[in-house]
């Protein structure tokens, strides 16, 4: 995440330390609903002071979105559930949000805390109307980096806001739902937004939908993860592109609840994405391991020094025949590229070749290939879990064409004139 603005950081941080410690920071009633505290009712009972210091501050502002949120038709405050504004509701969707000749950091921050509450009243169409209205303050970042002038004065701001999220963590999980629907759906809606936007959900609040949704929403939202990843990237725009590794990551979070056998069960019966495939070796026991076609299972992860797929080898007794199969496909890697230096000393850890004279075979064959896969190979002689002799280190110089630099670089190590 780069030159992300201070209130990028604020949100994200708010929307996971938030949800963390909701239940210790949050009133709760005898039954663990999250109740209403000091604060929201606060916000509410403030709406007019903030509207007379906006006249105060000159006409127009008004009208960015701080208007009287009205509580539901029964009279309470709670925060609007999953799918926003009742059928017929006549509520009128607020003005585009706008801190234009506001300088107040504390005033600000309680005119988006007000335009959110009223936004969640408009269902989805109130989410991406948010989403869009927190996009153009990210997007405005000399208006941004005026008003928080250093990290330590957004901070101080850190923590309302945290209050804020954890008493709508229903609304937040809607705005979350509704984006990566969206997202799976109707990708060019966001062909203007900034990517740092959507990190905000994808990286932020994304990461505990699983604490807050139950299973059957869970599951739509994989559905949603899953098709924007199964979406050529051609047909996305820039900010849904530059968030598919964000949310490739989530799908490993969102795994359903499985035992070790159902996870088995399922890889055995095949056709899982590679995030799922991550996500179900993570939950296998070692004796599971063996009854998996490492080869065919993991193969093109290994070929790619997916340094997961080699953590979990190293769960697995290899025999011979298994281990010689994820070689050659280790080599492969090697040669197109896709495998460095650094990947060879971990794929023999976690193959357990970590004394030389088990390593030296594959060491060797790598080099015998010749070109650039010799050359990552050599540079790794450096790193392996027990280095070869220096006069093994001699020979394989006088026998194989290495950059000068690698050359020079071994000798350099190994003492070698």
């Amino acid at each position: 995440m780069n030159n992300i603005p201070v209130i990028a950081l604020m949100c994200i941080a708010a929307a996971g330390v938030g949800w963390f410690v909701g239940t210790q920071t949050a009133g709760t009633s005898d039954s663990g609903e999250i109740t209403e505290d000091g604060d929201l009712a606060a916000l509410r009972a403030e709406n007019e002071r903030l509207k007379e210091e906006l006249r105060a501050r000159g006409p127009g502002l008004e009208a960015a979105g701080t208007g009287t949120a009205s509580p539901d038709a029964d009279g309470s405050d709670k925060p609007f559930e999953s799918g926003g504004a009742k059928e017929g509701s006549a509520r009128k969707m607020p003005e585009p949000f706008s801190i234009e000749g506001v300088d107040d950091p504390h005033l600000a921050v309680k005119m988006f805390q007000q335009y959110a509450s009223e936004m969640w009243a408009h269902g989805k169409d109130g989410h991406l109307g948010l989403v869009k209205a927190l996009d153009d303050l990210l997007q405005d970042k000399d208006a941004l980096e005026k008003m928080f002038a250093s990290e330590e004065e957004a901070v101080k701001h850190l923590y309302p806001m945290i209050k804020f999220l954890i008493n709508n963590e229903h609304n937040v999980a809607a705005t979350t739902e509704t984006l990566f629907e969206t997202m799976a759906n109707e990708p060019e809606k966001f062909s203007d937004f900034d990517d740092d936007t959507l990190e905000i959900f994808t990286e932020g609040a994304g990461m505990f939908m699983p604490a807050i949704m139950d299973e059957k929403r869970m599951e739509k939202m994989r559905g949603y993860a899953k098709k924007i990843l199964e979406t050529p990237e051609a047909q996305q725009p820039e900010a849904v592109r530059r968030n598919r590794s964000e949310i490739g990551r989530l799908m490993r979070f969102w795994q359903p609840p499985l035992t070790a056998d159902e996870a088995l069960a399922k890889l055995q019966a095949g056709q899982v994405s590679t995030e799922e495939l991550r996500g179900l070796l993570s939950k296998l026991k070692p004796e599971h391991m063996s009854q998996l076609d490492l080869p065919a299972l993991l193969g093109d992860l290994v070929a790619q020094g997916d340094y997961r797929a080699m953590a979990a080898l190293g769960m697995a007794p290899l025999d011979a025949r298994t281990l010689d199969a994820l070689d050659q496909r280790f080599l492969e890697g090697a040669k197109s590229g896709s495998v460095h230096q650094w990947n060879v000393q971990y794929y023999l850890r976690s193959t357990k070749r970590t004394k030389w004279v088990d390593a030296r075979n594959l060491v060797e064959t790598g080099m015998d290939m010749g070109g650039k896969t010799a050359t990552t190979f050599a540079g790794a002689l450096m790193q392996l879990p027990e280095k070869p002799d220096k006069d093994w280190v001699a020979w394989a110089l006088s026998r194989y064409e290495l950059p000068e630099n690698t050359v020079q670089t071994l000798k350099r190590a190994f003492g070698i004139q």
